[in-house]
């Protein structure tokens, strides 16, 4: 999608949707693989194209849970490994503290607990 989504179940059977349940959904977990592919991409290749899909996936991540919703998570460590290499690229700040409240956030509330129902 033009914002940087990129979750092609929900894509074609709820348009529209996103973040309803990212237990079940996986999508912080495949957003974490679509970041960490451009990294490894722009560091095996020097070619920013990727990465670019990268930021961009990113960055809808940082505008739709930095600083908001804090119970909102996955509990899957793959999105916050992903945003801390996409950080240790570009040197953008808002991937690490990014990491650093998903990271937080999982641990005080770990999955399935009821803080998650």
């Amino acid at each position: 999608m033009e914002d940087g989504y990129l979750f092609t179940y929900n894509q074609i059977h709820f348009p529209g949707e996103r973040w309803e349940n990212l237990m079940i959904e996986h999508e912080l977990y495949c957003h974490g693989h679509l970041i960490e592919a451009g990294v490894s991409h722009f560091e095996a290749t020097g070619e920013k194209t990727a990465l670019n899909i990268a930021v961009k996936a990113a960055n809808l991540l940082v505008n739709d849970f930095l600083n908001k919703n804090p119970e909102k998570t996955s509990g899957h460590e793959e999105v916050e490994i992903a945003l801390l290499r996409l950080y240790m690229v570009t040197n953008q700040q808002q991937y690490l503290e990014l990491a650093r409240q998903f990271f937080g956030t999982a641990r005080k509330n770990p999955p399935f607990s009821p803080a998650h129902n």
